[in-house]
């Protein structure tokens, strides 16, 4: 099984990065508070990656580079135009039929920071 997601086909110009930094805040009146990084990777990241029409065959073999790692098992992949891989999960995706040999995907990706 390899660690690294390269799909045949790159995700659609319609795929987004969402980004959440998480922070503790304590409030101690009259407005003032005091706010904290939560952790050394306090940054919790999702991509939403969308693939327009592409063969059957390619969808097919997306999926089950998702399957094989069952949804807990991370991977590799570097977003286009990003330089470094990020180590990601992915245990939510959507398969739509767009024709007799075609179809679109969507899929869900959540940034690990994990050994």
């Amino acid at each position: 099984m390899t660690d690294t997601f390269s799909p045949a086909y790159p995700p659609s110009i319609d795929s987004t990065e969402d980004v959440t930094l998480t922070v503790y805040e304590a409030g101690f009146g009259d407005g003032y508070s005091q706010r904290v990084e939560a952790g050394l990777n306090n940054s919790v990241e999702t991509l939403n990656l969308s693939w327009g029409v592409i063969p059957t065959a390619d969808a097919d073999d997306i999926i089950d580079f998702f399957r094989d790692h069952g949804g807990a098992e991370s991977f590799y992949y570097t977003m286009p135009n990003d330089s470094v891989p990020k180590k990601y999960t992915c245990n939510n995706w959507k398969r739509a039929w767009a024709g007799p040999n075609y179809r679109t995907l969507t899929a869900t990706f959540k940034r690990r920071y994990d050994l």
